[in-house]
């Protein structure tokens, strides 16, 4: 089985970068190489013919919003689409915390086509050929589509608590019989270490201090809150040494108290330090999984290491197996769908 990965932002397109960095699209690559899939990563293009789409059992796009900022790789995403929903053979994945966001953008380029091609994205790749006729066209038709149409395979990653309902509930054209839900943390906690030293750190690393969630939880935390990644050119390395030298993490929720799968819950459970998220998302897996952040500040150290150990025990045993994930993930991608 031949498999493309693209899509609209540079980490979508880059298997380089999704070795270095904890990631959804690099789980998908990991699980569709281990069953022996060839897995070609590629930036996408206005170029890229239907005819050399058509080679591909699958082609997988992350998809973000039109009129996302980072989304420099739109034009060319918008065109692949175009010609794989004709094909049969798309897949979206949706890797951002905001899906509604992406509806929002798709549906302000729906009823002013104009806006996609206008002076403020001028460094997007690709800007002066889609203002070519042909290119222009195939980029506005899969904005058609994607407004208008019920959408193809979506994946999205999710913890074992996610609801489908995180993505249908704001893209309406998101069949939940056609949205599939994928478990990186059965990918990312399939190697594990024991942490012996106690946990005796003097600050949180947290995922997103901008949501609700987040700025609820810091107005009552005593310690320092910091960033789990410094920079956007951290990668894994330097965010499991700075959760590592953690009191613990604090895991946000998003929009309507959603949670969204992020990289930060196993890679804390990984380094032995405890997690603190909503509660009401956690608490079936035991006692320590609905702890509120204030009760782990005052905890002493050893007490802390206590609770991130229970803590992966009972998440672990709330994943699928890793052999499941990637079986269910081919299952997914080699059924061929026409629109």
């Amino acid at each position: 089985m031949k498999i493309f990965i693209t899509g609209c932002t540079a980490a979508h397109a880059s298997r380089s970068s999704n070795e270095k960095n904890a990631s959804f699209a690099g789980t998908i690559d990991a699980a569709l190489t281990e069953l022996g899939c060839e897995v070609v990563w590629d930036v996408p293009s206005v170029k890229l013919s239907k005819d050399y789409l058509s080679q591909f059992d699958s082609v997988l796009v992350g998809i973000s919003s039109p009129t996302n900022v980072n989304a420099h790789r739109i034009y060319g995403a918008l065109s692949v689409i175009k010609h794989c929903f004709e094909l049969g053979n798309l897949s979206l994945y949706i890797d951002t915390p905001d899906p509604h966001k992406i509806y929002a953008g798709i549906r302000e380029i729906y009823k002013n086509p104009q806006l996609l091609v206008k002076s403020f994205y001028s460094k997007r790749r690709e800007y002066n050929l889609v203002l070519e006729k042909e290119n222009y066209t195939n980029a506005i038709t899969a904005i058609n589509k994607l407004y208008t149409d019920a959408w193809p395979r979506v994946i999205i990653p999710s913890y074992p608590w996610t609801p489908s309902t995180v993505v249908s509930k704001y893209v309406p054209n998101v069949d939940n019989n056609k949205l599939f839900l994928v478990s990186p943390d059965s990918y990312l906690l399939e190697i594990q270490q024991d942490r012996t030293t106690p946990v005796d750190g003097e600050y949180w690393c947290i995922d997103s201090a901008k949501t609700k969630w987040s700025q609820m939880v810091l107005e009552g935390l005593s310690k320092p809150v910091v960033n789990h990644r410094e920079s956007k050119w951290d990668g894994n390395k330097e965010v499991l040494n700075r959760l590592s030298g953690s009191l613990g993490a604090l895991v946000s929720t998003y929009k309507d108290g959603n949670s969204w799968w992020m990289p930060t819950l196993s890679q804390a459970l990984f380094v032995g330090v405890p997690v603190a998220t909503d509660w009401r998302h956690t608490q079936h897996m035991g006692k320590e999984w609905s702890i509120l952040p204030v009760a782990i500040e005052d905890m002493s150290s050893d007490q802390r290491l206590f609770v991130a150990k229970k803590q992966k025990e009972y998440y672990i045993e709330n994943l699928p197996t890793w052999a499941d994930v990637k079986e269910n993930l081919g299952n997914v991608l080699f059924q061929k769908t026409y629109a």
